[in-house]
């Protein structure tokens, strides 16, 4: 029988906590793995990452990395992980956004399944914010209308920015629709 794993992603190191929790299938390639968590977090997925997991790191540029580096498309996560278990994902390496996710439960499933957020808070820093500490001074310089960046960093993220909205009904939206076109 398929199972389906219950991760909660917490990105570490930026105020307001930004976490998710998401099923993803065990069946999944780590590939799949990064995709699936890029959604459910907000990134855009246009820099490169890597997985930690027990002593091994797993990469999608092998030819830039160790010897020791493994390909992400050659692994599923239902063969590296179990409940309890907690590993990192790292995203953008010039930015530096680290995540840490813990396997919080694995569970029986029937029939074709896709992942699902069921749950969240925070929104997604910026792509390209320049990491935690570039964060932390966005969300300080667009919050005081005298900070000298308040209108040019304002305009750069859209006109507006809460750093405490998340839906978790969008973004298991666009995982059934990712999901029903690969279908």
């Amino acid at each position: 029988m398929r199972s389906v794993y219950q991760l909660e992603i917490s990105l570490k190191d930026v105020s307001p906590r930004v976490w998710r929790s998401v099923l993803i299938p065990g069946d999944f390639t780590l590939a799949q793995v990064q995709e699936a968590l890029l959604t459910a977090m907000g990134w855009e997925g246009c820099h490169l990452y890597s997985f930690s997991i027990e002593n091994s790191t797993y990469v999608e540029d092998t030819y830039d990395w160790p010897e020791a580096s493994i390909d992400p498309g050659a692994v599923r996560l239902g063969d590296l992980v179990a409940p309890g278990d907690e590993f990192e994902f790292h995203y953008d390496f010039g930015d530096g956004w680290e995540h840490r996710i813990i396997v919080t439960d694995r569970l029986p499933t029937a029939g074709r399944i896709r992942p699902t957020c069921i749950a969240g808070q925070g929104a997604c820093p910026p792509e390209d914010v320049g990491g935690p500490w570039g964060y932390a001074n966005f969300l300080r310089a667009i919050a005081d209308p005298q900070h000298d960046r308040h209108a040019e960093l304002l305009e750069w993220c859209g006109g507006r920015f809460d750093a405490q909205a998340f839906e978790v009904q969008e973004v298991d939206r666009v995982f059934a629709r990712l999901h029903s076109a690969s279908a």
